[in-house]
């Protein structure tokens, strides 16, 4: 004669596990891409940072001092001094309203700088007494280099070249 355990029916079969493997790869593809989408987030928001005008930056004055901005403008000619045996450069920025900005640079800066027609974008602090403080070398854009030309071969009005053809 054999003897067979009493085995209730609902405790014959083991449950099934929480974690499957196909729940398992659900739930690492979501953190992956989680991830994925909160560094690129991090990135482009870093990269998106606003420019400001100079008339823009002193209205808001004392609410944007010692943090790390943006500024465009242009440089106004014959401002530029460098200090002898320091490196340091002052000159003046100004935007499109005419509004001017003192600005101090260490460092050097590259020859479009003086032109001008080009625009100079600067990252650095602003101090509330009214002098912008670099932070790294200046981005310089030169619009002159894409205007239409009336004639083919013929050069903007403006244009000074620094060689003699």
């Amino acid at each position: 004669m054999t003897i067979e355990p009493n085995i209730p029916p609902n405790l014959a079969a083991a449950p099934e596990p929480w974690l499957t493997g196909r729940r398992k790869l659900l739930i690492s593809v979501a953190v992956v891409a989680l991830a994925m989408f909160y560094f690129a987030f991090q990135s482009f928001q870093g990269a998106a940072q606003y420019f400001y005008s100079v008339q823009e930056l002193q209205a808001q004055g004392e609410a944007l001092a010692d943090e790390t901005l943006r500024i465009r403008g242009k440089l106004l000619q014959e401002s530029f001094e460098r200090a002898p045996g320091t490196g340091t450069g002052e000159f003046i920025l100004v935007d499109d309203n005419g509004d001017h900005l003192q600005v101090s640079h260490a460092g050097a800066v590259p020859s479009l700088f003086f032109n001008p027609h080009s625009e100079i974008i600067l990252q650095g602090t602003y101090d509330p007494s009214g002098v912008f403080t670099t932070k790294g070398d200046p981005l310089i854009k030169c619009p002159t280099k894409f205007q239409e030309l009336d004639e083919p071969g013929e050069q903007p009005a403006d244009y000074e070249a620094d060689y003699d053809v």
